[in-house]
Order: C-alpha cells, then structure tokens, then sequence
C-alpha cells in the first residue's frame, strides 16, 4: 500500500529563480506554508511558488475536465 506522504509536493529543495536574495518557505504542521524572504519582490515570488504547488491538482482536475476525461 503506497504512502499517503508519497502523493505531497516535495517540502525541501533548492528552487532558482528570479530573486535576489535566498527565500525560505516553511510548512508548519496543519500544511500553512510560512514564506520568508528580505525583499517584497522575493516574498510575492516565494507565495506564488508555495500556491501554485498546492494548487497544481486543481489544473489538472480543470484540464480534465475541459477534455471529457475526467473519471
């Protein structure tokens, strides 16, 4: 039987982009990412990463369902 754990976007790595400064995103224990970062522009990148990881299933799910094949 798989890991439920095996189905969650991974919570470590280290992620290049167009920042200036190194962004930290933590996730506390009930899933609520905490993004640090010491420039606004960082900290707006670094929420954006940490939504759109939690929301890829949601595209997916709408990409489905615009094709008909959601089962």
């Amino acid at each position: 039987m798989p890991d439920p754990s095996d189905r969650l976007p991974p919570r470590d790595a280290t992620l290049t982009g167009p920042v200036s400064a190194p962004v930290t995103i933590a996730w506390d224990t009930w899933g609520v990412p905490h993004v640090r970062a010491q420039a606004r522009r960082d900290l707006y990148f670094g929420l954006g990463y940490a939504t759109a990881q939690e929301h890829l299933w949601r595209l997916e799910y709408c990409r489905r369902q615009a094709r008909g094949t959601l089962a």
